[in-house]
């Protein structure tokens, strides 16, 4: 399985089963569908939010992307190619949500609009104590972090977030040990020196 592809993607999936998901998007309009999808995710977009961010390295809140894909797979259900598996399509929502959510939380730190204001406030403070840094630089390190290259995002994601071993970071084709650790180091003194360009004194690092 390639670091792009999804879980939930799996390419020998039952043509039956993929008819029964086809079913949660067929009748309705977009609010009825999505009312369905909130209520018992039948198209495991919750997990896939959570796989689709571990993946591609991104810092955002999982269960507000999950909402976001949600609603944009109820409102583009009548417009998927048909052409396409179902779990092609559904990865491009959440993928496209995942842009969306970036946007929105690079404006938020553009325009320094306080935390306690966000929406997405708890994730920042849960982050901020992960992290043992302030919620406020906490959503700069999201800002700081999702801007890297993917594999500085991919092996931070890991090591901070998931508190994966070098050996899974390994395992995963995150590359060897050393360069591992390199990717790290490279992208932890990225988000310092965003800290340090804020006002924030002395060097951070991680919890081990």
């Amino acid at each position: 399985m390639s670091a792009d592809e999804s879980p939930n993607s799996p390419s020998d999936r039952d043509p039956h089963e993929e008819a029964r998901r086809l079913e949660f998007l067929r009748d309705g309009r977009p609010s009825e569908i999505l009312g369905r999808l909130v209520e018992s995710d039948p198209l495991a977009l919750r997990p896939r939010s959570r796989e689709r961010l571990g993946a591609l390295g991104y810092l955002l809140p999982e269960e507000r992307l999950a909402l976001r894909s949600m609603a944009r797979v109820a409102y583009e259900a009548r417009r998927r190619p048909r052409d396409m598996r179902l779990d092609v399509w559904l990865d491009g929502c959440v993928d496209g949500s995942i842009r969306e959510l970036i946007e929105e939380q690079l404006a938020e730190e553009r325009e320094l609009q306080p935390i306690d204001a966000s929406r997405d406030v708890d994730f920042y403070r849960a982050l901020g104590t992960a992290l043992s840094i302030e919620p406020s630089l906490a959503r700069l390190a999201c800002v700081r972090l999702n801007g890297l290259t993917r594999d500085r995002r991919q092996v931070f994601h890991a090591l901070a977030i998931e508190r994966a071993t070098l050996e899974q970071c390994v395992a995963r084709g995150l590359g060897s040990e050393s360069r591992v650790l390199e990717l790290f180091h490279q992208a932890v003194l990225q988000i310092t020196r965003a800290f340090e360009s804020r006002g924030a004194n002395g060097p951070w690092s991680p919890p081990a």
